[in-house]
């Protein structure tokens, strides 16, 4: 199928697959040679812009070897593309219409990694919202692959306008109109696997480890860790037999619905699995249950920080300041003059993360004009933050960034580009007594590109971008 339409260094060569918001096309990348798959959203309008960069932050934030890897994101008046890598083995809808049920070890080999990789994206307070067969692909060798965060969110976070997915694989506590939780994309994770697996030669094991992500309150449903190992002791695994066929046209693929949050609670559909019939009478969603989905405000909060810093770039808490012996820096190209007098960009990142650290500690977001050059994104996002917590009479403290290597890409005497590598603490939220009321998660290295600006003032945050 060739492509009508054209994306600036590449050559878009074929449609690969639907999704409710967009388009996903193999193209080739003309300054590397290698496949890569646009994600090319239907409609380029304000909303759709932040919604493209929002995804694309998120999926650096939680990458790993089973998401998909995003590349770039292209953004203009006419186009709004996510730049991924190219999946070849296809999706896990393709591979079910073809084949309609797979034997329990490649359903093993299937949820493990995925349940994993949504235990490292809760971990980072971030829920999927969407996770169905066509989002779920493969590379050549069937690793599969988790993809589309088009509708991910901050545990707890809720929507005016309420919550997007596709309807058969939504949690009960989602179409009665809660808030997604982690939980909820166990449920959709288990029912993707109920609906696959071949449940006459299932071993008890598996079929047992997966109604434990069926179980009607998501308070009650094992988590994706648990989930994760308990699949993998249930059997032994087995390549994913992948398949050629034809693109599935897009109501084959998805049922993208908009759930409105409701006063009321609503039942599920009956059991749609023979093997979960035995305990479908704990899958009705009482008005109990349901007046539990509301988190106390300090989980909603703490998510609510994960996702923003997820969404800013990549841009870290207060480092803990390291000496020149401890700390990797490794200097650009400059000319004589300008390495005799060029900065300690080491100590220039601590001074800027540490004033940072400082206004999330005493809820003050005039601090952040020390860390920032004016009217940035970062800055917006950062103050939001700030203030979110303060307004509730919160403080975060004791997050700490250990700065693992840093290399100037870029240097002029008014401007610098530093590639970063970090790794994040454990945080606390306080309250106005000192009282702890949640821990926020440590996260793994990452690495990100820092642009600073000379001001009047000192060296100030212009940009930040994930790689």
């Amino acid at each position: 199928m060739g492509a009508a339409w054209t994306l600036p260094g590449y050559d878009v060569q074929e449609l690969v697959g639907f999704g409710g918001s967009g388009e996903v096309w193999r193209a080739v990348a003309l300054d590397s040679g290698e496949d890569v798959a646009l994600k090319r959203l239907h409609t380029t309008d304000a909303v759709a812009r932040e919604r493209l960069r929002r995804e694309a932050a998120v999926l650096s934030s939680v990458a790993g070897e089973h998401v998909v890897r995003v590349r770039d994101v292209v953004v203009s008046d006419t186009a709004a593309v996510l730049v991924m890598d190219f999946a070849p083995g296809g999706s896990l809808a393709t591979v079910l219409a073809v084949r309609t049920r797979l034997p329990a070890p490649e359903v093993v080999t299937l949820v493990a990694p995925l349940a994993g990789a949504l235990a490292d994206a809760h971990d980072r307070g971030i829920v999927h919202g969407d996770v169905t067969p066509a989002n779920i692909v493969f590379t050549a060798d069937g690793r599969p692959l988790l993809g589309d965060f088009g509708v991910a969110r901050a545990v707890g976070a809720a929507a005016a306008s309420g919550v997007e997915g596709t309807a058969p694989y939504l949690a009960p506590e989602v179409l009665a109109g809660g808030s997604p939780q982690p939980a909820s994309d166990i449920w959709s994770l288990c029912t993707i696997a109920m609906d696959a697996i071949d449940k006459e030669t299932a071993p008890p094991a598996l079929l047992d480890a997966l109604e434990r992500g069926l179980v009607a309150d998501p308070y009650e449903r094992t988590d994706a860790r648990s989930l994760a190992g308990d699949v993998l002791r249930s059997c032994a695994a087995a390549p994913v037999g992948l398949v050629r066929a034809a693109l599935l046209r897009p109501a084959a693929v998805t049922q993208p619905v908009r759930v409105a949050a409701v006063s009321e609670p609503v039942a599920p559909a009956g059991p749609r699995h023979s093997a979960r019939r035995r305990v479908a009478s704990r899958r009705l969603v009482s008005r109990d249950t349901m007046s539990r989905i509301a988190r106390p405000v300090t989980i909603t909060v703490v998510a609510l920080l994960a996702l923003l810093l997820a969404v800013a770039g990549g841009m870290a808490w207060g480092h803990r300041t390291q000496s020149a012996a401890t700390m990797l820096v490794a200097p650009a190209t400059t000319s004589p003059s300008a390495s005799s007098s060029r900065p300690d960009w080491a100590s220039v990142v601590a001074g800027l993360d540490a004033a940072r650290s400082r206004a999330y500690a005493q809820g003050d977001a005039r601090v952040l004009d020390e860390v920032y050059a004016p009217r940035t994104r970062a800055l917006a996002l950062d103050r939001a933050a700030v203030e979110a917590i303060a307004g509730r009479g919160l403080r975060a403290v004791g997050l700490t960034q250990t700065t693992l290597q840093l290399r100037p890409v870029v240097e002029t005497p008014s401007d610098v580009t530093l590639r970063v590598t970090d790794a994040i603490s454990a945080y606390r939220l306080v309250d106005v007594t000192g009282r702890v009321v949640s821990v926020g998660a440590a996260r793994a290295a990452r690495t990100f590109t820092m642009e600073l600006t000379r001001t009047a003032a000192g060296w100030r945050i212009q940009d930040i971008s994930a790689t």
